[in-house]
């Protein structure tokens, strides 16, 4: 299992916005459907009485799967959630530039989150805004895939899109003088995120850096 989350300080300020708390397992969403299809093979030896083709990942018990959208609204429905991620990254980034003092631009950036996410968010905005100090820098997405969905309830709340996302942050954390408090420009990270449908909107629950580099596949050329 890839490890440990990643606490939100002020000095990782500039990493993400907020993480799963410390004792949620990584990689480890509740029920999940991934995308599977069917295995085949050809084969050049005598024929042979084919055996049943065998899904490559967990198959759903009916009824949990009686709770997931149509297949046809699944692409669409996790090009919404990137969407809604790389939408908090930029209201992340643009709130952090003023030190979280623009009520507007923090009011917009809460509103991209709730839950664990949402309170880590509060509480970290509230901390640097009493400091005074300011983030010159950004957060840049160089890959996004889909690792797993979440199966809804029963009332069909928590609907969940879970990715495989691969972020680089460089940046100054600075005081109001300019100084740089700490600097932040290294390798890519490897974060899982998880979000939820809210009445046709896509919310940030979860999000948790990796160990380890960020898978090649995942990286855009």
């Amino acid at each position: 299992m890839r490890a440990a989350l990643v606490p939100v300080t002020a000095l990782a300020v500039l990493a993400l916005a907020a993480c799963a708390p410390a004792d949620e397992p990584a990689r480890e969403p509740p029920t999940a459907a991934t995308s599977t299809t069917a295995a085949t093979s050809a084969t050049t030896e005598p024929p042979v009485t084919p055996e049943p083709a065998t899904p490559e990942g967990p198959t759903l018990p009916p009824e949990l799967a009686a709770r997931m959208p149509p297949e046809e609204e699944v692409d669409g429905m996790v090009e919404e959630a990137k969407a809604a991620y790389l939408a908090h990254r930029a209201a992340y980034d643009a709130a952090a530039r003023t030190g979280f003092s623009d009520t507007d631009l923090v009011d917009a950036l809460f509103a991209t989150a709730t839950g664990d996410v949402l309170a880590a968010l509060e509480q970290e905005a509230s901390a640097i805004a009493g400091t005074g100090q300011v983030v010159d820098g950004h957060a840049e997405v160089l890959g996004m895939e889909l690792y797993s969905l979440v199966v809804p309830e029963e009332d069909g709340s928590g609907l969940g899109v879970v990715l495989d996302v691969c972020l680089h942050i460089e940046g100054d954390l600075e005081e109001t003088d300019g100084t740089v408090v700490h600097t932040l420009d290294g390798d890519p990270v490897l974060v899982v995120v998880s979000l939820t449908d809210h009445g046709g909107r896509w919310m940030l629950t979860t999000q948790a850096v990796q160990e380890g580099p960020c898978p090649e596949g995942l990286r855009r050329p």
